[in-house]
């Protein structure tokens, strides 16, 4: 089985001088894709679940003190039931938050809330997502590394100079 829901969003979060940023790097259920950044108290209901570190399940998102309806005016949307789940990396930090929007009865295509069995199946879901882009990033930063050990073996300094003198111990440990 799966969730049948209108909208879901990936949101990257960091902190920046002590304040929440979140900012939308994936979405679906779009006409096009819409990417914004939030921080501090309007973070909403993705910050809470940030912030809390737990999913946050909420059938009326209007009713919620922490929903922040600014996107919902800005786009012309509107939310009503939400799952937050936020996405840990291996040193269980939060780097970010998997958020499903307005959920449908499968069988009727009626709105109903999210339940704690879709809590759960989001919870193991974001689990592996959050494991592969963590893998995705290592990669992309050992592809980066490789990068710049090849352009150092391939342009080396004279050692003659100053220049070449300071540089080439930290070569080295690079290539070693």
């Amino acid at each position: 089985n799966h969730i049948k829901c209108e909208r879901a969003t990936l949101f990257e979060c960091k902190r920046v001088d002590g304040t929440l940023l979140l900012t939308s790097v994936y979405g679906t259920g779009l006409d096009s894709v819409v990417s914004y950044q939030v921080s501090g108290e309007r973070c909403g209901l993705a910050g809470l679940a940030v912030r809390e570190g737990k999913p946050l399940r909420v059938s009326d998102a209007y009713k919620h003190k922490s929903f922040n309806p600014v996107i919902d005016h800005e786009t012309g949307y509107r939310t009503r039931s939400v799952l937050s789940v936020p996405l840990f990396d291996s040193t269980s930090s939060v780097w970010g938050v998997l958020q499903l929007l307005n959920k449908h009865n499968s069988h009727t295509d009626v709105d109903t809330p999210f339940t704690e069995k879709d809590e759960e199946a989001m919870m193991v879901i974001s689990s592996h997502a959050s494991h592969a882009i963590e893998n995705i990033r290592l990669h992309t930063l050992s592809l980066s590394l490789l990068q710049r050990s090849t352009t150092i073996k391939e342009k080396p300094k004279d050692s003659s100079t100053d220049e070449g003198k300071s540089h080439a111990p930290r070569a080295q440990s690079i290539l070693a």
